[in-house]
C-alpha cells in the first residue's frame, strides 16, 4: 500500500511541469492572437514581439526536452508517449507547430514521428515497415485510380508478405521480429484504412501518411481510421484544446492512482480456491486493468492534444459500458471503430445478415491477435498457444451477437426514475462480469497454455 501511494504521489507531482508547460503554451497562443487582431498600432508590434518570443522560448524548451528524453530514455516507445517530459515537450511544441501552414505542421509531425518512432522501436523495425508500406502507398497513389483491382491484389500481397517475412525473422532472430511486428501490426492495418478511404477527399501526400501511420503518441495501440484523422487534423487550423488535454491528465492521473491501490494478479486469479474467489479476483484484476489501462491512454491522447492533433479515444468508458458492443467501443475503442467501419459496414452492417458481420468483425480480430501469438511464441507456437484467443474470439462474439439479437426483438427503453437507474446499474454489472471474462481469458494467450486450462477449471469450479 505504502509503495502504491508512493507511486501515485509521484503521478500527480509529474503533473506539475506539465501544466506549466501548458500555461507557458496558452499565454503564447493568446499573444499571437492578439497581435493578429490588433490594427498595426505599437501595441501590435509590442504584442507580435512578445508572440514570437513566447513562440520562440517554447521550441527551445521543446527542444531541450526532446534532447533530455533522447540521452536518458524511457523503456520504449509506449512508455517514451507516456512520459511526463514528453507531455511537457508536446505542450510546448504545440505553439511552434500551430504557427506553422498545414503542409509544413504536417511535415514537421511525420518528421517527428518517424524520429522517435525509429530511435525508441529500433532503426531496423521502422525500415522494415517502410519497406513494405512504402511500396503500398504508391500502389494507392498511383496504381489504384487507374486499375483499383489490380491496386488492391498487389496491395494484400505485398502485406501479406511483409507478415510472412516478418514471422521469418521472429523465428531467426528473435526480438528484431518482435519489435518489427509491434509496430505493423498497427500501421498495416492504418494502411488497410487508408487504403480504403484515400480516393475520397484531398489527394493525400507522403508526408500525411506517414504522420497518420506512425504519429508517436500512439502509433502502437491504436488503429485509426484514415477519413477521420484526416479530417480531424490534416484539414484546416489544428485543434486547441490544451483545457481538454489537462482534464485528461487529471482524470488519467486519478485513474492510475486508484488502479496502483488494487492488489490484482494473474497469479492471484490461478490461486483463487473455488469459483466466487476466483470470480472475485478476476472482477478485482479487470477493474485494476480497466483503470490502469484508462489512465495511460488519457496521457497518449492529452499528448496528441497538447501537439495540436485530435486521437480517436482509445480505452475510454470501460467501466460504464452498459452491453457486449457497447464494452468493446470502449475496450481499445479504435480497434472497434476499424472493424465497424471496415469489416462490419461493408458486409452489411444492421441491413442484414447482421449475426455473419458480426462473426467476420471478431474474426479479422481474432485472426490479428493469433498472428499476435504466433510472433509472440515464435517456434514454441502450438494449437494450444491459440486456445486462449479462438476461446474469447468465440466468446466475445456470442456476447455482441446475443445482445444484438434481443434488442432487435426488444428494443432498449431509455431508464427513467429510481427503477432506471437499478435497470442501468444491473446492465454494468453484467457488462462487467463479461468484459473481466473476455479480458482475462485473452491475458492467459501471452502466458504459458497450460495456465489458460488452469484458469478454465478455477472460474469453473472443477479444480
Amino acid at each position: 500500500m505504502v509503495e502504491a501511494a508512493r507511486a501515485a504521489l509521484g503521478i500527480a507531482f509529474a503533473l506539475g511541469p506539465v501544466l506549466l508547460a501548458a500555461l507557458v503554451a496558452e499565454l503564447a497562443h493568446r499573444a499571437r492572437e492578439k497581435a493578429a487582431a490588433a490594427d498595426g498600432s505599437a501595441t501590435n508590434g509590442r504584442d507580435a514581439t512578445l508572440a514570437k518570443l513566447l513562440v520562440a522560448a517554447s521550441a527551445l524548451g521543446a527542444g531541450s526536452l526532446l534532447l533530455h528524453l533522447l540521452v536518458r530514455p524511457p523503456a520504449d516507445l509506449t512508455a517514451a508517449a507516456g512520459d511526463p517530459r514528453a507531455l511537457c515537450f508536446a505542450a510546448l511544441a504545440g505553439p511552434a507547430l500551430a504557427s506553422l501552414a498545414t503542409h509544413l505542421r504536417t511535415a514537421a509531425i511525420a518528421a517527428l514521428s518517424l524520429g522517435i518512432v525509429g530511435y525508441f522501436a529500433g532503426a531496423g523495425a521502422l525500415g522494415l515497415n517502410l519497406a513494405v508500406l512504402l511500396p503500398a502507398y504508391a500502389l494507392v497513389r498511383h496504381l489504384a485510380p487507374r486499375r483499383p483491382g489490380l491496386a488492391a491484389w498487389l496491395q494484400g500481397a505485398l502485406l501479406a508478405g511483409g507478415a510472412a517475412g516478418l514471422v521469418a525473422l521472429r523465428l531467426h532472430a528473435g526480438a528484431a521480429g518482435l519489435a518489427a511486428w509491434s509496430l505493423y501490426a498497427f500501421a498495416g492495418m492504418r494502411h488497410l484504412s487508408f487504403a480504403a478511404g484515400a480516393a475520397q477527399g484531398p489527394p493525400p501526400t507522403l508526408l500525411s501518411y506517414l504522420g497518420f501511420l506512425f504519429f508517436y503518441p500512439t502509433c502502437i495501440g491504436a488503429m485509426e481510421v484514415w477519413s477521420e484523422f484526416r479530417d480531424r487534423n490534416l484539414l484546416g487550423a489544428p485543434p486547441r484544446a490544451i483545457g481538454e488535454a489537462l482534464r485528461r491528465l487529471v482524470v488519467g492521473t486519478i485513474a492510475l492512482t486508484l488502479a496502483l491501490s488494487f492488489d490484482a494478479s494473474m497469479q492471484r486469479v490461478l490461486a483463487a480456491s473455488g469459483w466466487l474467489a476466483t470470480w472475485s479476483e478476476v472482477l478485482r484484476l479487470f477493474l485494476r486493468s480497466s483503470l490502469g489501462i484508462t489512465g495511460i491512454w488519457a496521457a497518449y491522447e492529452a499528448g496528441a492534444l497538447l501537439l495540436g492533433w485530435r486521437v480517436r479515444p482509445n480505452f475510454r468508458g470501460i467501466l460504464l459500458a452498459e452491453s457486449p458492443s457497447a464494452f468493446w467501443r470502449a475496450w481499445r475503442g479504435t480497434m472497434t471503430n476499424w472493424l465497424i467501419r471496415h469489416v462490419y459496414v461493408p458486409l452489411g452492417g444492421n441491413r442484414r445478415s447482421r449475426t455473419r458481420n458480426v462473426a467476420a468483425a471478431f474474426g479479422v480480430s481474432g485472426a490479428w491477435h493469433c498472428l499476435g501469438t504466433l510472433l509472440l511464441y515464435g517456434e514454441a507456437t502450438t494449437l494450444a498457444s491459440l486456445a486462449p484467443v479462438a476461446s474469447w474470439a468465440l466468446v466475445s462474439f456470442l456476447g455482441v451477437a446475443l445482445h444484438g439479437a434481443l434488442r432487435a426483438r426488444r428494443p432498449a427503453r431509455p431508464p427513467t426514475g429510481p427503477g432506471g437507474l437499478a435497470v442501468r446499474g444491473f446492465k454494468i454489472a453484467g457488462t462487467w462480469l463479461y468484459g473481466s471474462f473476455t479480458v482475462t481469458l485473452l491475458d492467459t494467450s501471452l502466458s504459458d497454455p497450460e495456465r489458460f486450462v488452469l484458469f478454465l477449471r478455477r472460474i469453473s469450479g472443477i479444480g
